[in-house]
């Protein structure tokens, strides 16, 4: 499956650390091979609202609509459990904290 991958994106996607095949299918069957529509990895988290940008004013949080359907959930929700098992392992990137 990896090879698989490999030869539809022309990058080793489970190459990063806690990057499975499953969160490599995710991300390749909802955006394809081509990402060029993000013009850096900021949009792309942005997009999939992994890091959303909190509104406050006047010193209270600002509640704000959510677009319907503008995120993969199925893309973030593989993110977000990739990075949660790294939390957990002894890998170079999460000792340089």
């Amino acid at each position: 499956m990896r090879q698989a991958l490999y030869r539809m994106s022309g990058v080793d996607l489970t190459g990063i650390d806690a990057l499975g095949v499953g969160a490599g299918q995710a991300v390749l069957t909802e955006y394809g091979p081509d990402l060029s529509g993000f013009p850096d990895e900021k949009q792309f988290v942005s997009h999939l609202t992994l890091a959303p940008k909190k509104a406050i004013t006047g010193g209270k949080p600002v509640k704000k609509k959510r677009k319907r359907g503008s995120a993969s959930t199925r893309v973030a929700e593989a993110l977000r459990m990739a990075a949660t098992s790294m939390r957990h392992s002894q890998t170079a990137l999460v000792l340089q904290r």
